[in-house]
């Protein structure tokens, strides 16, 4: 009976406010006679889960009020949403909000991953090139990116596909480095977290602080080349690797292969001193600023490279395979001090339990 109830009710869309104002036991209703419900129109390149999120908004209910809806019986922000929906899923949606499936497919991560030919199983607790979330309930271990510059100039702020990219480090348009945690308490951005405070994409769930004040790092030059060429060979299909003109998915295993190498202890970004990497992350794993540091240093590679570089790399990079686990520094306890690459491993595993920024 209570499902027949909640069937018969109706999303209203009012003016939206940035932040949901409305209380938490706010409820999603459905005009008598009526399937649909009635969503906030998708942005250029907006994720599947910020378009859900601002409608929950705009509508004054609970994001866990609307997916109820549309879902009932699956707890929808406990997975990540932008990796993509089931075709059951999908089709629920669609009779939900009358909007066409190939535009909602559109929003999803798969969508713009698939031309790099990685497996995008959702077996796999991480896929290739895509910025891990490290989800566990409603809450992140990995930071939502963000361009603080881009919310600011939005008349209504959404969050983009390209920011989940594990290749894009920064705004080419802003020229800024694009940011993931709240500059004044370094907490990681989770739009989507369950807090007893309003709802909004553009402040932190722990201070309130607004992100669209946030002032980023300017984007170093050989990184903004490396990012702007991936995008371009995305695009295109091809890409050129010294003399060579090879396939996106070819072109993206030499970059992958080349930002998994063993890095320095230290680089230098923009004249700033050295900071330390090398936490023994997977690259989807590291925060915007490592990714930022390797990139830059990988387009200096990759510069560098002669023809039968590229092709011993095409032959077969070694590499780790998916999912093939890595081996950790090992430390014996007896043997003195603890190895600087060890420590700066646990250091970065430890903070990301903690929801911290780490660089």
């Amino acid at each position: 009976m209570r499902s027949r109830q909640a069937s018969s009710r109706s999303l209203r869309m009012p003016s939206a406010p940035e932040a949901c104002t409305a209380p938490r036991s706010c409820e999603a209703r459905l005009p008598e006679g009526d399937c649909v419900i009635r969503l906030a129109p998708i942005q250029v390149d907006e994720t599947l889960s910020s378009w859900l999120l601002r409608s929950a908004v705009a509508a004054r209910c609970e994001p866990l009020t609307l997916t109820g809806v549309i879902w009932p019986g699956w707890r929808a922000w406990t997975v990540d949403l932008d990796r993509g929906l089931s075709d059951a899923r999908l089709d629920a949606l669609h009779r939900a909000c009358g909007v066409d499936a190939e535009r909602i497919r559109a929003c999803e991560m798969r969508d713009l991953l698939r031309p790099l030919g990685a497996s995008l199983s959702h077996a796999e607790p991480v896929w290739p090139w895509l910025a891990a979330r490290g989800m566990r309930n409603r809450r992140n271990a990995g930071g939502q990116p963000f361009c603080p510059e881009c919310l600011a100039s939005d008349v209504r702020p959404y969050l983009r596909r390209a920011w989940r990219a594990a290749w894009n480090v920064g705004c080419l348009n802003h020229g800024c480095e694009l940011l993931e945690h709240c500059c004044k308490c370094l907490a990681v951005h989770q739009p989507f977290r369950d807090t007893p405070r309003p709802v909004s994409l553009t402040s932190c769930w722990n201070c309130q602080f607004d992100h669209r004040s946030a002032i980023a790092s300017r984007l170093d030059p050989w990184a903004a080349e490396m990012q702007a060429r991936a995008d371009t060979v995305l695009k295109c299909g091809t890409g050129a690797l010294g003399s060579l003109e090879v396939a996106t998915p070819a072109w993206f295993g030499v970059l992958q292969h080349c930002v998994r190498l063993k890095q320095p202890k230290e680089l230098m970004v923009n004249g700033n001193p050295p900071v330390p990497i090398g936490p023994g992350l997977r690259f989807e794993l590291l925060s915007v600023r490592e990714r930022h540091l390797r990139l830059g240093r990988v387009a200096s590679q990759l510069a560098q490279m002669t023809s039968q570089d590229v092709s011993c790399l095409l032959a077969g990079p070694q590499h780790p395979r998916s999912g093939e686990k890595r081996r950790s520094p090992t430390f014996r306890p007896n043997s003195g001090a603890r190895p600087a690459g060890l420590v700066r491993q646990e250091w970065a595993r430890l903070l990301r339990r903690m929801h911290r920024a780490y660089l």
